[in-house]
């Protein structure tokens, strides 16, 4: 027995159904998962990013040394605004929502084959896992990026499914429960054999649309929840001069306002000192650093706090709407109410 549930396969089973591995906390979650027919492989096609990255470039009279840009090169260059194209790495790609990145590679040279893999409705991934307990960080990109090498991205076999739902799916956390069971905890990387070999329930006859739904309303939730963080930040760098926002000012949504207003004043009075160093010797030097009076520490106060509301909103909205999505992967691969809180546990 493993965690209170019964281990239904004998060890000719666990020949035969785990293609030979040694695993030892084998239970009847796995057996149900195994004894499916279908994979992740029957429907979808896993692929390395672009192996190709060029690393200079000598075209139509244009040498660079490098084959990577940043916004403002390209936008200044006809040549690169007409060949290069957006791209994402492996550090960019989180669950339901793509890092907001002006990155650019030049693409003019890239095969039809793998232009065809990055040119359509993709589930990208990251393809370095580490040592996370949850390997799955998973989204969909339907805007043409180029995907880099560590990084993964999926297709589908079948034009006319969605890729939305295949991603509810990998997202889950049943998903995430089977991928530690069945290919290690240690396993780094998540590679084509190890996700193409996820078992899935045969989807002919699923009403897909609740998942695609779900799925929609997680990106769109993430990608709110992501600006609304953002703005907030953007604003206060912008108000203070403040050059590099600590983590923890980063993380503003998670403080209470007491501790908001400590690292903000730490980040004031270092951007104050950095500033005084490089104008010291002029007459129009900046001011040195003030502290928020109590009026201003009141606004501020008020501020704050209806935006963190706002963020804690959004973020139970997601946790919500990802708890739905777990149910109704529950339910796609037949687990009981046991079997459930096994999963449940063990990913929480």
């Amino acid at each position: 027995m493993f965690l209170g549930i019964k281990n239904t396969l004998n060890q000719s089973d666990i020949k035969e159904k785990y293609d030979s591995k040694i695993i030892i906390n084998t239970n009847s979650i796995i057996d149900k998962l195994i004894s499916l027919e279908n994979t992740f492989g029957t429907y979808l096609n896993l692929h390395k990013g672009w192996m190709s990255v060029p690393k200079n470039i000598v075209e139509e009279n244009n040498i660079y040394d490098k084959g990577i840009f940043n916004a403002n090169e390209v936008k200044s260059s006809d040549f690169l605004s007409k060949y290069c194209i957006k791209y994402l790495e492996g550090r960019d790609i989180h669950r339901y929502y793509i890092d907001e990145v002006e990155k650019y590679v030049f693409a003019k040279n890239i095969d039809n084959k793998t232009k065809s893999w990055h040119f359509n409705p993709k589930i990208i991934l990251q393809r370095i896992v580490g040592q996370n307990k949850n390997k799955i960080f998973a989204t969909v990109d339907l805007t043409n990026k180029i995907i880099f090498p560590n990084a993964n991205l999926v297709n589908l076999n079948n034009s006319d499914d969605d890729v939305r739902f295949y991603l509810a799916v990998l997202n889950s956390n049943l998903i995430s429960y089977f991928y530690n069971l069945y290919f290690g905890e240690s396993n780094t990387n998540l590679t084509k054999l190890a996700f193409e070999s996820i078992p899935i329930p045969n989807t002919v006859r699923l009403n897909k649309e609740l998942y695609i739904n779900k799925a929609q309303k997680l990106i769109d939730l993430n990608t709110n929840y992501q600006s609304h963080i953002n703005r907030f930040l953007t604003l206060l760098l912008s108000k203070f001069t403040i050059v590099k926002a600590s983590k923890k000012l980063q993380n503003w949504h998670e403080l209470d306002f007491a501790e908001f207003l400590k690292e903000l004043e730490k980040a004031r009075k270092k951007a104050a000192k950095d500033t005084s160093r490089e104008h010291a010797p002029l007459a129009n030097a900046p001011l040195a650093y003030q502290k928020l009076t109590l009026s201003e520490e009141a606004e501020w106060m008020q501020y704050f706090n209806e935006q963190k509301q706002k963020a804690v909103e959004l973020k139970a909205e997601i946790d919500k709407t990802d708890k739905d999505i777990d149910q109704m992967v529950y339910e796609l691969y037949g687990l009981n109410q046991e079997e459930i809180a096994i999963v449940e546990d063990f990913t929480k």
